[in-house]
This record gives structure tokens, C-alpha cells and sequence, in this order.
């Protein structure tokens, strides 16, 4: 390099390659980056980018071999070490939580750290649970087994309840490694030969199972079964005008519409269609039509929602709001709920069951309404949201979710990436819960 480089740290970085010119102006136009870009080091910028995750230790390690100066490599150094204790310090915080509510043995704390806790900060609990199950530290019988704990707090059930969403929506996905190829054409030649039967073979089946395991649509035989056995016994209850409202592609889910008619009257009726990512089972899950309409009505050509929750991550937002609600119960309303329950429970005896949006406790689901507005940048935004509720003290007596629509402030957590709700909502979400949006018309 025989330019003089410049003076400014994300300039510098941007220099050597390090930094792509639209990541460079993002730093540039950030509060704490201005404030850090005439430091006359590299390691708090660094450290700093890497938090934003406007590079990763992995971009970071790659341009330690293509750095000239030693000064430069020993800062490179310094920024690794210090994103990594910045990661381990932030990951214990969440770790000691589950810790605390009997998630986690104690002394299976370090091992959760090293394994999934290095790289990045653990900041959700449930998705801790999530990663240790894929990964192979906890067993799915030992997770199931956290459910029939007793007496547990209602952020316990909030964690497990995220964990059980994650499982549920998660899209298994499979690395496919290519086979190194051997050395001379001769081999070549004899492994082609006696590969090619088996793989036209694989190719000829794998076209059969396809035409098996294909999401089916809205309006498909298996799809309308499941549909039928959701609906009323006894009413006259029929179903028809099935149609696909929206297809997600990364997630595999169908958004679908249909129309119900019981004892001569016309109801709007919705429902998702996806693939249990284990069992490989056919999932129809019963929605809300005004919550399906606004998740799958609105999709690109690539068959993308829109962002409307940025500069906040819709799990997050989620997140953050679930647990809210769950916190915010007294311990007498939590007795409360679970009193009713079990008299519920032994009035319908054989016939109690949850359904799934049930399972998901007092929050069913969540859909922005419009994109969240800066109230103040970086530091809090309003959202206006839509939340399908179950009423804790009417759960599994046949009382129908309630839709409500309300606006809701979060501010950024304690790490970067971490949200939470403001500090009024409880007076927010009682306020959107006072008032049930009305059914969708038909």
C-alpha cells in the first residue's frame, strides 16, 4: 500500500479492506461510532463493530494474515480478546438466570458457555435451551421433562413457552458437505461408473418422496381433514372458499383463508399449513384471520414480510413482550389461573386438551401492525401491534383468543441487540386488552 492511510479508524479499517463502504458509513452515522472514530486505537473500534455484528471474529481472523504492520495484528488481537470477554461476561448473565430457575444445573454452567456462549451474547433463555437440544447438551426427554416442574415462576414458564415457539417454527436444515474428489482420471472414470446407477436411483426416488412430503395447499384432501375435525360437532358446521392468502418460503408455512358456516351463518375462518420439522407430521394450526391477512397478505415476490419492527428484531420484540406479560402477573393471579384450570380440567375430564394457540400461553401470537416509529433514535420506539390473547382465568373451557390491537414502547436491554418493553407497559397492555378488536367481517 503506498497511499497514506487515513487518519480516521473506520476510514483506516475501510482502507485495508476490512470494512465495506456502505458497513463504513453505517459506523460513521452511528453516536458511538463518531465518538470513536478518531480513536487513536484500533481495539475499541473493533470491539465495538464487532458488537454492532458489523463484522465478525471470523471477517476479524481472515485479515489478521493480510496485515502488514504488527501493531496492527497485536490490536487485532486485543479486539478478539476483549469481544470474547465482552460475549462470556454477557452470556453468563442469561445463564445464571436459568440457573436460578432450575433450567440449568450449576454445574453445567461453564460447558454451556464454552460451547454456545463464546461468539456470541446468550441474551434468551429459551433459544438457550433451543441451541442446547440441537447441539446435543440437553435431550429433548430431559427439556419435555422441565414442563411438569411444579410451582415454577412465571418467567420459567415464559422461557420454556419461547423454547416451545422456537421448536415449533424452526425450519430443519441440513449441511451438505460434497465428497473430495479423487486423484486421476482413471478413478474418476470407475467411480463414475459405479456411482452413476445408485445416484440416478437416489434422484428417481428422491422425485417419488417429493410428490409425498410437499407442503400441500390450502384446499388439499389431507388439509381439508384436518380442518373438519377443528370444527364444531353438532352445529351444522361447513367449511369452504379455502384459499392461500400468502406462502413464506424460508419458513414453509401457508397463511390460508377459508369461510365457515354454522347453523346458517358466514364466519371468516384462518389457519396455517407447515411441516413438523422432526415428525415430518402435517401441522394445521387454526389463526387468527386478521393476524393471517396481515403476516401473509403482504409479502414480496421472494415471498418476504416486510421489516416492519427494524431497527428491533421481530424475535426479540416477541420475546420481550411474552415475558413481560408473564412477569407482570401477581403470585395470587398465577394460583388464580391455575385453580380454574384444574377444575376445568376434572369438570371435562377425557376431553380436556389444550389447543395449540393454548400452548402458547396468555400471547397466542403477534403481528405489527406498521412500522415501529423512533420515538427517540436508538433509544425507544413505539410499535403498534396486534396480539391474539388467551384470557388465563377462561384457558381450556372453550373460550375463544381475543384479538387486540394496541401500541407498545421498548427500549434497548442491557446489550447491544437486547430489548425490552418501556416503562409503562402494563398500563399499555391493559389498555389494548380493555378493548377487544372486533371479528373479522364476512
Amino acid at each position: 500500500m503506498t497511499d497514506t492511510p487515513p487518519s480516521c479508524a473506520f476510514a483506516y479499517l475501510r482502507y485495508i479492506d476490512l470494512l465495506s463502504a456502505k458497513r463504513c458509513r453505517l459506523a460513521l452515522a452511528d453516536p458511538e461510532g463518531q465518538a470513536l472514530a478518531a480513536s487513536p486505537s484500533l481495539v475499541e473500534p473493533l470491539a465495538w463493530l464487532m458488537r454492532k455484528g458489523m463484522v465478525s471474529a471470523d471477517e476479524l481472523v481472515a485479515a489478521f494474515d493480510h496485515l502488514e504492520l504488527a501493531s496492527d495484528q497485536d490490536m487485532f488481537d486485543q479486539a478478539l480478546e476483549r469481544y470474547e470477554l465482552f460475549c462470556i461476561e454477557g452470556s453468563a448473565v442469561c445463564i445464571d438466570l436459568m440457573v436460578r430457575e432450575g433450567l440449568l444445573r450449576a454445574d453445567e454452567r461453564d460447558g454451556v458457555l464454552e460451547r454456545i456462549g463464546f461468539e456470541k451474547v446468550l441474551t434468551l433463555p429459551g433459544e438457550v435451551l433451543f441451541q442446547m437440544v440441537n447441539c446435543g447438551l440437553m435431550t429433548r426427554a430431559r427439556f419435555d421433562a422441565l414442563h411438569g416442574v411444579i410451582g415454577g415462576s412465571a418467567r420459567r414458564a415464559a422461557i420454556l413457552d419461547f423454547a416451545d415457539f422456537l421448536f415449533t417454527s424452526a425450519q430443519q436444515r441440513k449441511d451438505l458437505k460434497p465428497i473430495a474428489p479423487p486423484k486421476g482420471m482413471w478413478i474418476w472414470f470407475q467411480l463414475a461408473l459405479l456411482l452413476l446407477g445408485p445416484v440416478l436411483l437416489v434422484f428417481a426416488i428422491a422425485g417419488v418422496m417429493r410428490l409425498f412430503t410437499a407442503l400441500p395447499a390450502c384446499d388439499g384432501w389431507s388439509v381439508r381433514n384436518k380442518i373438519d375435525s377443528m370444527l364444531p360437532r353438532g352445529v351444522g358446521a361447513t367449511s369452504g372458499g379455502m384459499r392461500e392468502v400468502g406462502y413464506i418460503k424460508q419458513a414453509g408455512v401457508r397463511g390460508c383463508g377459508a369461510t365457515v358456516h354454522i347453523d346458517g351463518k358466514a364466519f371468516a375462518f384462518a389457519y396455517t399449513v407447515a411441516k413438523d420439522e422432526k415428525e415430518g407430521d402435517l401441522l394445521v394450526v387454526q389463526a387468527d384471520p386478521a393476524i393471517v391477512e396481515a403476516r401473509f397478505g403482504r409479502l414480496d415476490a421472494d415471498g418476504e414480510a416486510p421489516d416492519l419492527t427494524y431497527p428491533i428484531k421481530r424475535r426479540m420484540l416477541e420475546s420481550a413482550l411474552r415475558y413481560a406479560v408473564a412477569s407482570s402477573k401477581t403470585q395470587a393471579e398465577l394460583l388464580d389461573a391455575e385453580l380454574r384450570e384444574r377444575l376445568a380440567r376434572k369438570k371435562m375430564g377425557y376431553r380436556w386438551e389444550l389447543s395449540a394457540r393454548e400452548r402458547r400461553g396468555e400471547i397466542a401470537d403477534i403481528e405489527p401492525v406498521a412500522p415501529c416509529r423512533a420515538l427517540v433514535v436508538n433509544k425507544r420506539y413505539s410499535c403498534r401491534l396486534l396480539i391474539e390473547r388467551n384470557d388465563p382465568l377462561r384457558m381450556g373451557v372453550g373460550a375463544r383468543p381475543t384479538l387486540h390491537e394496541g401500541e407498545f414502547t421498548f427500549v434497548p436491554g442491557g446489550y447491544d441487540g437486547v430489548w425490552t418493553v418501556g416503562e409503562y407497559f402494563k398500563s399499555e397492555y391493559q389498555s389494548a386488552i380493555a378493548a377487544p378488536r372486533a371479528a373479522a367481517p364476512h
